[in-house]
């Protein structure tokens, strides 16, 4: 048969429905989205679970070294391989007495530019300059539009923005604090780094901001919050993930269904053999039918999966666009392949026993 032929007797059948692309289509449908499904929502878990572990703090490294840091060199950390976000700290000896809570000074630390794009400040009016105070703090001495605090004295001190510091784990140090942004130059005693996605690399950076003949006993890099472990490892949780044989499932699913699908059509395509079809004409026309019906249920069932996925939020929707694109492509490749070595094995001469089996 010529190839034109082929597509006609192909479109004929499923416009007819002899090839019974419907049943067979949904079929395919209903068990592509829930292969879809799992696999989106297994990954969509693993991305929760690492934008967990970076928002409590997990992927921030403190280096404390008093009086051994430069600040400068703390700041240039930031965007250097994986690094987020990286900024200088200093204790200081001032106190901040507030009208709100005379008996009860708080400590400000000195911070450089860069620890306030590392705490995710939120703005406080329109000053450009002033303190940086804990919610819990703000909450108690700052009014709800105020952009300023009154201190014990009378004055009043400007407030640039406040930075969330829940109770999940993290270290207390900065949960009732105020913070003063200062110049990156000149010698701190903490380092700041937010490293995403790890790299052991980009971790050990932090130690450049270490000034020279800085005492070793007195260096400590330790990790800001432990209670989501040490480590996040997401490609090897990835790699391990419950669903990560749906791909294998999905083709050995439309390799059952291409071949049941011409199972029951055996005594039509022996029929075809013997009014003179050829082989490669007949497998050509049944992997043209059976293409149509399974790419459309997989390609359907696919736009629905990334449809709700794109609705439910994610950070990387072309990770997911490829991930779930897998287990429908398999399904429609398995689908055709089976159909198409079945119905070559069909031959002429088993005409009789399928009429009498129908």
């Amino acid at each position: 048969m010529r190839p034109r032929h082929v597509l006609g007797e192909a479109r004929r059948d499923l416009v007819s429905g002899a090839s019974r692309a419907g049943p067979w289509g949904l079929l395919l449908l209903v068990l592509t989205v829930l292969l879809c499904a799992a696999d989106a929502s297994a990954v969509l878990t693993l991305e929760s679970r690492a934008r967990t572990f970076v928002d409590t703090g997990g992927a921030t490294h403190v280096l404390s070294s008093p009086g051994g840091v430069s600040g400068s060199a703390c700041d240039a950390l930031s965007g250097v391989g994986t690094v987020v976000a990286s900024g200088a700290l200093r204790t200081s000896s001032d106190r901040l007495a507030l009208a709100a809570t005379p008996r009860s000074p708080v400590t400000v630390s000195e911070v450089t530019p860069g620890f306030a794009r590392l705490l995710d400040v939120t703005p406080r009016g329109e000053a450009a300059t002033g303190l940086l105070l804990s919610e819990a703090l703000a909450d108690q001495v700052l009014a709800a539009s105020a952009p300023q605090v009154a201190t014990e004295s009378g004055a009043a001190t400007a407030v640039r923005g406040t930075y969330a510091w829940p109770r999940d784990g993290r270290l207390q140090a900065l949960a009732y604090a105020a913070l003063a942004p200062a110049p990156a130059a000149g010698t701190f005693d903490e380092c700041w780094l937010t490293v995403w996605p790890p790299a052991e690399a980009a971790t050990d950076l932090v130690t450049l901001a270490l000034l020279p003949g800085a005492g070793a006993s007195d260096v400590a890099v330790t990790q800001l919050n432990t209670s989501p472990g040490g480590a996040f490892d997401g490609e090897t949780l990835f790699q391990q993930r419950e669903t990560r044989w749906v791909t294998v499932i999905g083709a050995g699913a439309g390799a059952l269904l291409g071949l049941v699908a011409v199972r029951v059509r055996r005594l039509e395509l022996a029929s075809a053999r013997h009014c003179g079809v050829g082989r490669a004409g007949l497998v050509g026309q049944v992997g043209v039918e059976t293409l149509a019906w399974s790419a459309v249920a997989a390609g359907t069932a696919w736009g629905l999966t990334i449809l709700v996925v794109a609705g439910a939020g994610t950070e990387d929707l072309a990770a997911i666009l490829l991930v779930t694109a897998r287990p429908a492509l398999a399904a429609t490749v398995g689908c055709v392949l089976a159909a198409a070595l079945a119905t070559a094995r069909i031959r002429e001469r088993d005409v009789l026993r399928y009429f009498k089996d129908r």
